[in-house]
């Protein structure tokens, strides 16, 4: 497993995520989970996420340790 950090690039205001580190196997599966946890869709996007997923910087930060779970390891909210 790998983890990588997804940033926004698109504007992000008060109450809403701008960052998460994602525990994954590939960047494709890590592209496809919110900050909260659930998966990147219409249905539950909640409004602290970029809508498009194109506005969504993926980099590879290097390997994780055995020890840790699939899923987002740490996030950054801009409370407001």
């Amino acid at each position: 497993m790998n983890l990588y950090i997804l940033s926004r690039t698109d504007y992000v205001g008060y109450d809403e995520y701008d960052s998460f580190v994602m525990c994954a196997e590939s960047e494709e599966e890590a592209r496809k989970f919110q900050p909260n946890g659930k998966e990147f869709t219409d249905e539950l996007y909640q409004g602290s996420w970029t809508k498009n997923i194109c506005d969504v910087h993926c980099v590879l930060i290097g390997a994780a340790s055995e020890k840790v779970r699939k899923g987002v390891v740490i996030a950054s909210f801009n409370a407001g």
